[in-house]
C-alpha cells in the first residue's frame, strides 16, 4: 500500500519539483553547516557526516533534471538541453563550494585548457577504437559483441610481436638519432588492421554463423560473445602472461623532444574563499603558464582512429557496398530478396569492426601500457560511448566518444583538487565513473541518445524548410 502511494505521487510532477528542492535544501544545509537530515540523526560519523548528504544533493539534482525534462513544462529539446546544463553546472559548483567550506578547508581546481582539450582527444580515441567496431556489428548484425576490447588487445599484441621480432629488434635497439622511425609503425598498423580483421571473420564463422543459422536472438549472440571474449582473454594471459609491455617503434618516439608544444591558458576554481586572501576571485584566469606537450605518439593514436572512423562512415554512406549493408541493417529479408548476399555483408562487418579495434589497439599500445585486462577496462566506456550517441549511429558514436572523452579530462583536475582538500589523495580514480554519471544525466534528457535527438532535430528542420518552401510557391 505505502509503496503503491509512493509511485502515484512520483506521477506527479509537482511532487518531483517538491521532492527535488527538500533534498538540495537539506542537503546543502548538511554539508554546509552540519545540521541537515544525515548528520543531525546522530547515526553517522566521520566522513558519513558528509558523504550522504552529498549523494542526496545528487539524487536531489537527478529528480530535479527529471522534472525539467516531463512533458509537463513542455519545452523544446534544446531549450531542455540547455536549462539543464547550466543547472547541472551551477548545483555541482555549489555542491563542491559547501562540502569544502563546511568541511573548513580550501581547494583550487586548476583546468589547463590544452591539456583538457588535447587529452580530450586522445581518451576519445581510446573509446572510439571499440565503440566503432560495437557500433558496426550492433549495426549490421544486431548484437552487441563483449569480444570487442580483446580485438582491440590483439592489435596491441601484434605490435608487440612485430617490435620482438628479428626483423624490427635491431631498428628498435638503435641508438637515438633525432629521426623517427616510420616502419616498424606503419607494419603494426597494416598487420594489426589486417590479422585481428581475420580472426574477426574466423570467429564470426565458426561461431556467430550457427547462431544465424538457428534464428538465436541477440541476447543468445551478446552472451556467447562473452564467452569468445573469455577465451580470447585466456589465450593472451596464457601466452603474454599479465605483464604491461609499451611498443615503441624506435626510442625516438620516447624522447621528450618527440611531442607538440601548445601555448595554453589555465582556469583556476577557489572553493571557500573565505579561506584565502579577501582579493582571490572564485574563477581566476592565468596566462602565464609553460606550454602543454601532446607527444607525437598520441597525435599518432587521435590521427589513425578519427581518420579510420571517417573513412568507413564515407564508405558507409557514398558506396555501393556502404548501400548493401545498410539495406542488411534495416531489413535483412528485404535485401536477400533484393539478391544481397546476407552472408557476405555479416563477413565484411565482421572484418571491418575487429580490424578497425586492432588498428586502435596498435596505436593505442604506443602511449598505454597494455596488459590482459585493459581491453575490458575500456569496453565499458565504449558501450557508454554508444549508448550515448544512439547504439547503431556512427556519427553519434564520434559524437559521444568527443563528449566522454572530454568529460573524463576535465573532471580528473575537479577530483584531484577536491580530494586533496578532503586529504583523499586517491579521489582523481573517481574521474573513471564520470562518463556513467554523465551519461545518465544525458538519457534523463534525452532517452534515445544524441544521435536520435540529432535525427529528430534534422527531420523537423528539413519539414520546417519545405513548409516555408510551399507557403512561398
Amino acid at each position: 500500500m505505502l509503496l503503491a502511494k509512493v509511485k502515484q505521487l512520483s506521477e506527479h510532477r509537482s511532487f518531483l519539483l517538491f521532492l527535488s528542492v527538500f533534498l538540495l535544501i537539506d542537503a546543502g544545509i548538511g554539508l554546509r553547516y552540519g545540521w541537515g537530515l544525515f548528520p543531525s540523526s546522530g547515526l553517522f560519523y566521520g566522513d558519513l557526516e558528509w558523504i550522504l548528504p552529498f549523494l542526496q544533493w545528487y539524487i536531489g539534482l537527478v529528480i530535479l533534471l527529471k522534472y525539467i525534462s516531463s512533458e509537463t513544462l513542455n519545452l523544446s529539446s534544446r531549450v531542455v538541453f540547455v536549462v539543464s546544463t547550466v543547472v547541472t553546472f551551477i548545483l555541482v559548483l555549489l555542491s563542491l563550494e559547501f562540502v569544502i567550506s563546511g568541511r573548513e578547508q580550501t581547494a583550487v581546481v586548476t583546468w589547463n585548457l590544452a591539456a583538457i582539450g588535447f587529452s580530450g582527444l586522445y581518451w576519445a580515441a581510446a573509446y572510439l577504437s571499440i565503440a566503432i567496431g560495437l557500433t558496426l556489428t550492433y549495426k549490421v548484425q544486431g548484437y552487441g559483441n563483449f569480444a570487442q576490447g580483446e580485438f582491440l588487445l590483439l592489435g596491441s599484441y601484434i605490435s608487440l610481436t612485430l617490435m620482438w621480432s628479428e626483423r624490427f629488434s635491431e631498428a628498435v635497439a638503435a641508438p637515438k638519432d633525432d629521426l623517427l622511425s616510420w616502419e616498424l609503425l606503419l607494419w603494426a598498423c597494416f598487420a594489426g588492421f589486417v590479422i585481428t580483421g581475420i580472426i574477426g571473420v574466423i570467429i564470426d564463422k565458426c561461431v556467430y554463423r550457427g547462431f544465424r543459422k538457428r534464428n538465436a536472438s541477440s541476447q543468445t549472440m551478446m552472451i556467447a560473445s562473452l564467452g569468445v571474449a573469455m577465451i580470447l582473454r585466456a589465450l593472451v594471459y596464457l601466452r603474454y602472461t599479465a605483464r604491461s609491455f609499451l611498443f615503441v617503434p624506435d626510442k625516438d618516439w620516447r624522447l621528450s623532444t618527440s611531442k607538440f608544444d601548445i601555448a595554453t591558458r589555465q582556469l583556476k576554481l577557489n572553493l571557500n574563499r573565505a579561506g584565502f586572501d579577501e582579493t582571490t576571485p572564485l574563477f581566476e584566469w592565468v596566462t602565464d603558464v609553460n606550454d602543454y606537450g601532446f607527444t607525437f605518439a598520441k597525435t599518432a593514436l587521435v590521427i589513425g582512429v578519427f581518420s579510420s572512423v571517417i573513412l568507413l562512415m564515407i564508405i558507409f554512406k557514398k558506396t555501393s557496398l556502404g548501400r548493401k549493408m545498410r539495406a542488411v541493417s534495416d531489413n535483412p529479408s528485404l535485401a536477400a530478396s533484393s539478391g544481397i548476399n546476407i552472408e557476405r555483408m555479416h563477413t565484411i562487418s565482421s572484418f571491418l569492426s575487429a580490424g578497425l579495434s586492432g588498428l586502435g589497439g596498435a596505436l593505442l599500445v604506443m602511449v598505454l601500457r597494455i596488459n590482459p585486462e585493459v581491453g575490458f577496462g575500456l569496453l565499458l566506456p565504449a558501450f557508454v560511448v554508444i549508448v550515448l550517441g544512439t547504439i547503431g549511429s556512427i556519427e553519434g558514436a564520434i559524437v559521444g566518444s568527443l563528449l566522454i572523452g572530454f568529460v573524463r579530462a576535465s573532471s580528473e583536475p575537479v577530483m584531484m583538487g577536491v580530494g586533496s582538500a578532503l586529504e583523499r589523495p586517491t579521489f582523481s580514480a573517481f574521474a573513471e565513473t564520470m562518463p556513467y554519471v554523465f551519461l545518465i544525466g544525458v538519457l534523463l534528457i534525452m532517452p534515445q541518445g544524441i544521435g536520435d535527438a540529432y535525427e529528430k532535430w534534422n527531420i523537423e528542420r528539413i519539414r520546417k524548410r519545405a513548409a516555408q518552401r510551399s507557403e512561398s510557391n
